[in-house]
């Protein structure tokens, strides 16, 4: 990726929310799984969905391939970048939006916590059920990924248009 391209995410995300350096792009370069490690090009912290959804605009119009993290705790290979990828990560936009306990759904952003998730949840008397191998470090990036978009039973739908640049 070249300079120019580089210098365009800063004033998307600001440039502290910018990581070059090679010891920070090697960090998300793997995951749990036993697969070879790619290190990504440039790695995008967006504190605001607003600012997500520029970021993946710009990756788009450039036609970069973009590998969204949560907090990289799978087994499977899902955050190793492909080659030249921009690498997202989502542990900022950590907020839980809405638990509405009448219709039994909750709007979160992609970083958030699921044991977060289900102590809000059971304020409000209601049980969020965790997988069985889920931890307090799992976020809800990573329960999206899973083979049917589903954590017990409750289902998981995500919807870009709540992080629309327009």
């Amino acid at each position: 990726m070249n300079n120019v391209l580089i210098k365009e995410f800063s004033p998307l995300a600001g440039s502290e929310n910018i990581l070059l350096e090679y010891t920070d792009r090697v960090t998300y370069s793997y995951d749990a799984a036993v697969l070879e490690s790619v290190v990504p090009s440039l790695e995008v912290r967006p504190v605001t969905c607003g600012t997500l959804g520029n970021v993946i605009r710009l990756c788009n119009e450039n036609r970069l391939p973009v590998t969204i993290r949560g907090a990289g705790t799978n087994l499977s290979g899902g955050t190793i970048p492909a080659q030249n990828a921009v690498v997202v990560l989502t542990h900022a936009l950590n907020r839980i939006l809405d638990i509405n306990a009448d219709d039994m759904y909750a709007v979160v952003e992609p970083g958030v916590i699921t044991a977060k998730l289900a102590a809000a949840a059971e304020k409000k008397g209601l049980f969020y059920p965790p997988g069985p191998r889920q931890s307090g470090r799992i976020n809800y990036r990573g329960q999206c990924s899973g083979k049917r978009g589903r954590t017990q039973g409750a289902q998981i739908r995500s919807d870009p248009g709540l992080c629309d640049a327009t």
